[in-house]
């Protein structure tokens, strides 16, 4: 099976999704599309496909498919260039996100590093034996990528963050950057429960921890700017879904008080 690489870098074009697609990603459904495969037109009906996002920030590898059409012209993706044809091809794609399913950096170690990651040009040829570690690896991560408390996002519905395994999360509680400030101000324990995951189960779940998002989505106005330490706070798995038993969500002091009543055998 022979593979290639597509790129896609979100400041030269924008994804754009129809509630059909969003709906099967979120109902675990490949979806298909086509993409621009550069000047390729080698890739047949059957090759492995993955998707490089490149640019400044969160670049890695985003997506992995099948083609299901090979190479054919079609009407040019960038306007600006609309007088000329563009080569494209449609994938059916397995896992698809628009953050890295793996990131950058780790493209750049053993194997991996054969590959010439920096290009921006979509359609160039990956050895078969890499695209099989890869594809591997990229479904390992996908897995990892699962969380739990899909009603978080009961009003996002029309903005996809994966594909096969994925649950839609609220996008405040996945910007890493607030995430971290949140966690370098309250720290790895639970603001409901008080357990340190890493304390009960070793150094292979230090650092473990869900990042839960305060304020109900349904209050926030699209040029809401969130406060990492006044709208986030951690807890554990465990408590995060119990928190998201309804909708509204229930408040963190109601959980709490619910885990003590248990505790006190009142």
């Amino acid at each position: 099976m022979s593979t290639y690489l597509l790129t896609w870098n979100p400041k030269k074009s924008k994804l754009t999704w129809t509630e059909k697609e969003s709906q099967s990603l979120a109902k675990n459904k490949n979806v298909t599309f086509s993409w621009s495969c550069g000047r390729t037109k080698a890739i047949r009906k059957g090759g492995r496909i993955f998707l490089l996002r490149q640019g400044h920030q969160m670049r890695g590898l985003i997506g992995a498919g099948t083609c299901i059409r090979s190479t054919y012209e079609g009407k040019h993706w960038d306007k600006q260039r609309s007088n000329i044809p563009a080569l494209y091809i449609d994938v059916r794609w397995k896992h698809f996100s628009t953050d890295p399913l793996i990131p950058r950096p780790d493209l750049d170690k053993g194997k991996y590093s054969q590959v010439h990651w920096n290009t921006q040009q979509s359609g160039i040829k990956i050895p078969d034996d890499i695209g099989m570690q890869l594809e591997k690896k990229l479904m390992a991560a996908a897995e990892k990528k699962v969380v739990v408390s899909p009603n978080e996002v009961h009003d996002q519905g029309k903005l996809p963050e994966g594909a096969t395994r994925w649950v839609l999360v609220n996008t405040y509680e996945r910007n890493p950057k607030a995430r971290q400030r949140c966690l370098n101000h309250y720290g790895y324990m639970c603001m409901v429960c008080g357990i340190d995951l890493g304390e009960i189960y070793g150094a292979v779940a230090a650092g473990y921890i869900h990042v839960h998002h305060l304020r109900p989505l349904s209050k926030l106005k699209k040029s809401y700017t969130v406060n990492p330490v006044r709208d986030l706070c951690p807890v554990c798995p465990n408590c995060h879904a119990i928190i998201h038993l309804k909708d509204p969500p229930y408040s963190i002091r109601a959980i709490r008080e619910m885990l003590e009543e248990q505790l006190s055998g009142s």
